[in-house]
């Protein structure tokens, strides 16, 4: 049985009793929670609610087409390295 929730939901308690009722109903023996890093890092704060609970997170992997992952870190840098040095002119002071 799948529970599903909009995407950036701010979880309540009364959605982790909801979960944890739909859990329960589950006849089987061998059954998990399972979630994605984005949705567990908002369960956190239900930490000891869960604990009991079979909870497991597919982490989020990131694949490039054409083997491109040297060239995108390479744009990201040199994104973020143009937020420190300045475009035109001398270096404001205490650069």
């Amino acid at each position: 049985e799948a529970l599903y929730f909009n995407d950036h939901h701010i979880y309540t308690i009364d959605d982790l009793r909801e979960i944890a009722s739909r859990f329960d109903k589950i006849g089987q023996a061998d059954k998990m929670i399972l979630t994605t890093e984005k949705d567990a890092v908002r369960l956190v704060k239900f930490r000891e609610e869960l604990h009991d609970m079979p909870l497991y997170v597919m982490p989020i992997a990131i694949n490039f087409l054409f083997n491109d992952a040297e060239r995108f870190n390479g744009i990201i840098c040199n994104f973020i390295d143009g937020f420190h040095k300045p475009q035109d002119g001398p270096e404001p002071p205490g650069y």
